[in-house]
């Protein structure tokens, strides 16, 4: 698929701010509950792998260019390019990100810069995601050119951040006991509502191009018909990865929570993957 890379780019970024997002949110939560060292010791870890996966990700985004050493020059359009914007927030929040897990692996500063950076990182994220999204509301694209793209692409963020940091936990031998079931809880409560707001966005994208003439039609014919075995195991993977975190609520910590929290994360992940592609192969331009 000749969009693999924008793929993995456009997932690995939503899943690095939604780390990063949940991950910091837990870490203040922690703090403010148990003192900064609980939150170090539950939270320390897991702000690495948000400026990690950006950093993949980003990788991934030049295999897309023709010329990558080029790369830079996207820059020279930031007032009136989306794009240009969105490769601008993506390496400052890379960077931020950064900045803010160095700080805290190595206890530097102090407790109101490590705080500061987070949401300034926090800030940067929701950027990065917005800019994104308003790259591809295309006019020409009336599959893409609707409200559904941005709600879509900040429910993914928050849905695989979120699980992702959920695994993260359940394997840490050293998280504090009662923070990680509380931590666990929320995180399950979180994914089976933003799993019940995609599986909505999707029925709303569904229909909405489905009641159009011309290219939406084209695309909505490419979803359901062309690509309707893609289209229901994208659903089915979506419903069993709900499906888990239903089971992780009533359990906090345990056996049965590492398992029900990497059942709900890998299947999020790969349901994601296939609504990528999904979103990808929609793109019918009017008169094309």
């Amino acid at each position: 698929m000749k969009d693999r890379s924008l793929v993995t780019f456009t997932l690995l970024a939503q899943m690095a701010v939604g780390f990063f997002w949940v991950a910091g949110a837990l870490s203040l939560w922690a703090a403010s509950k148990d003192g900064a060292i609980a939150a170090d010791v539950l939270t320390g870890s897991a702000l690495l792998i948000a400026p990690l996966s950006m950093f993949l990700g980003l990788l991934a985004s030049f295999l897309h260019l023709g010329s990558p050493l080029n790369a830079w020059r996207a820059l020279f359009n930031l007032r009136s390019s989306w794009l240009s914007r969105e490769v601008l927030f993506a390496a400052l929040f890379a960077g931020v990100s950064g900045m803010t897990a160095a700080l805290d692996w190595f206890d530097l500063g102090s407790a109101a810069i490590h705080v500061a950076s987070v949401w300034v990182a926090a800030l940067l994220g929701f950027a990065l995601i917005f800019s994104m999204s308003k790259a591809y509301q295309l006019r020409t694209v009336p599959a893409w050119d609707t409200p559904l793209t941005l709600l879509s692409f900040f429910t993914t963020a928050l849905l695989l951040g979120g699980l992702a940091v959920g695994m993260m936990l359940a394997f840490d031998p050293n998280a504090p006991a009662e923070l990680l079931r509380s931590a666990l809880r929320w995180i399950a409560v979180g994914a089976v509502v933003l799993w019940g707001v995609q599986l909505t966005l999707v029925q709303l994208w569904i229909v909405r191009l489905t009641g159009e003439q011309g290219a939406a039609a084209r695309a909505a014919a490419r979803l359901t018909q062309e690509h309707a075995s893609i289209f229901r195991l994208r659903l089915a993977l979506a419903i069993a990865s709900l499906a888990a975190a239903i089971v992780l609520l009533p359990w906090g910590a345990g056996a049965m929570a590492k398992v029900a929290t990497v059942a709900a994360f890998v299947l999020a992940l790969v349901s994601a993957v296939l609504g990528r592609v999904l979103f990808y192969e929609a793109r019918v331009r009017y008169g094309v």
